[in-house]
């Protein structure tokens, strides 16, 4: 998986705050292989610019306020264009949240508290074909698995302790 030297890309940002949008735009302007970002404060205005032109990533919060859920922009996004790759980026990093994003068909999961680093390899990696999860939802995903973990061993029979 290349996640070096991707191939360029172009890139739409979903956030309902204006200064996300600019921010982001702002930023995948200095990554060298996103050659254009575009941004979009509601669905319909996502699917109005995907249908204009398209895009290989869509950056996706999953807060969108009054304008909708990010969760349906995945949804709609994926059934109109299957092959969109989707990163969600979100203020929420709880586990719960992002299961809900990957079961909706998104490919990577990044908390706004998380470097902006993680999110430029978030986009690599998801245009080379895989996966991420950043370190703050990483380590939510741990902390409800560590919380199951005792429930589960004692469902199967096994102390807790092993």
């Amino acid at each position: 998986m290349n996640t070096e030297n991707p191939a360029p890309i172009e890139l739409l940002v979903v956030d309902d705050h204006a200064i996300v949008r600019q921010g982001l735009t702002l930023l995948a302007g200095q990554v060298p292989w996103i050659k254009r970002c575009r941004a979009a404060a509601s669905m319909d205005e996502a699917l109005a610019l995907l249908a204009q032109a398209g895009a290989d990533v869509a950056v996706v919060d999953l807060s969108l306020g009054a304008q909708g859920s990010g969760l349906d922009v995945i949804a709609e996004i994926l059934q109109r264009w299957p092959s969109m790759r989707i990163v969600v980026l979100s203020m929420h990093a709880d586990s719960v949240y992002c299961e809900r994003a990957l079961q909706r068909g998104a490919h990577a999961f990044v908390a706004k508290d998380d470097a902006t680093e993680e999110l430029i390899e978030a986009i690599a990696r998801v245009v080379a074909g895989g996966t991420y999860l950043s370190s703050a939802v990483q380590a939510s995903m741990v902390d409800k698995m560590a919380q199951r973990a005792p429930t589960v061993l004692l469902a199967t029979g096994l102390p807790a302790g092993q």
